[in-house]
């Protein structure tokens, strides 16, 4: 009985830190990574913007659907492995260097956020930079992308991404700095 009693203490305990660090973490995050292809910007543009396309060559995904505008904003289901159906709205379309999409989260949501395409052309190719504005509502979750990081779903969308098209490496992470200086462009 002692020994059962201090399991449920220790759980108690974890459960409270953990949730105190969940108050702790900062609600809104910012994680940026980029690849480098070999194919010109407009190549890359035309994989990238095939939303319907993205299941084709990126794991997470299940399936895509276009929806109706929502607003007069391009809208799309995707569909992921994990369970999650998220609605991305495409909320800027400069081709082929710019594209925002928002995560359209209903009231209540656990996460949500945007992700900033930017492409570049460099010798030899195109530099396709990815950043992540995103937010975290549940404390527990916030914790556990904390230690995880906030990469791992920009990663593999960009390893899937270079896999499809001739990439020079694996995707790099950005710094702060490095974020910043996008943003002044």
């Amino acid at each position: 009985m002692k020994w059962l009693l201090i399991v449920v203490v220790a759980v108690v305990v974890l459960a409270v830190v953990i949730w105190l660090a969940g108050t702790i973490i900062p609600r809104g995050h910012q994680a940026s990574s980029r690849i480098t292809v070999a194919e010109p910007p407009a190549q890359v543009w035309s994989v990238v913007r095939d939303f319907a396309a993205l299941p084709s060559f990126w794991a997470d995904l299940r399936g895509v659907e276009r929806l109706p505008d929502r607003g007069g904003v391009e809208a799309w289901k995707q569909t992921m492995k994990n369970g999650f159906d998220l609605v991305l709205l495409v909320t800027e379309d400069s081709a082929p260097r710019r594209m925002v999409t928002t995560i359209d989260a209903p009231p209540g949501a656990a996460f949500g956020g945007r992700w900033i395409y930017e492409l570049e052309p460099v010798a030899g190719g195109t530099q396709v930079t990815i950043t992540e504005d995103g937010w975290i509502d549940n404390r527990f979750f916030r914790v556990v992308s904390r230690a995880t990081g906030y990469h791992g779903t920009l990663d593999r969308y960009l390893k899937a991404l270079g896999a499809k098209l001739e990439a020079k490496g694996a995707p790099v992470h950005l710094q702060a700095g490095e974020i910043a200086q996008l943003r002044s462009r």
